[in-house]
């Protein structure tokens, strides 16, 4: 680019960058021309002197990254005889790890874990006795797809940020005795 010399402000644009871009570092050479840098912004200001050429040009350069989105597991329910109770889940079908209910109002997670953006991720619980998977919704930055709450079972594809997929389990309804 050719500007005019004084302060310069150079901001790169998201278009046509892949989802969860960020700018991990910006660079100005020879570094004394450097004013301000916002990495959020993708915002730098330089000092251009008068008269530069190629041979003592300004350069600014960005340096990008694909950051991980993040997925955690939550566990709930609004019974608490179920409260405290762990409940096992795979994700991808791999090594199952348990989470103990909380109630809707302070739910227990998972620790987070990170997927590249675009990885769908299967979730399931693994089936308890006497006890239902009552729903699963998502929230934050992930969509969840193939929902199947009778085999507490999901698909989250993973976003830029966290998102948070949540199991609410509930106890199965007693069949009445039958009358003699």
């Amino acid at each position: 680019l050719t500007v005019p010399s004084g302060q310069e402000t150079v901001t790169e644009l998201a278009t046509g960058l892949p989802a969860g871009d960020s700018v991990v570092s910006i660079t100005v050479g020879p570094s004394g021309r450097l004013v301000s840098k916002l990495l959020s912004a993708k915002t730098v200001t330089v000092k251009v002197p008068a008269g530069s050429t190629v041979t003592n040009e300004t350069v600014v350069t960005y340096t990008n990254k694909v950051l991980p989105g993040e997925l955690k597991i939550c566990k709930v329910s609004a019974n608490s005889n179920l409260v405290g109770n762990l409940f096992s889940f795979t994700e991808n079908g791999g090594s199952a790890f348990s989470i103990a209910a909380g109630t809707p109002a302070s739910p227990v997670c998972s620790s987070l874990k990170k997927f590249a953006v675009g990885t769908n991720v299967s979730l399931a619980e693994l089936a308890t006795a006497n006890v239902h998977v009552a729903s699963i919704t998502a929230s934050g930055s992930g969509t969840l797809s193939g929902v199947s709450t009778p085999a507490g079972t999901a698909t989250v594809t993973i976003a830029p940020g966290t998102t948070v997929v949540t199991y609410d389990n509930e106890p199965n309804a007693i069949a009445p005795d039958p009358v003699r």
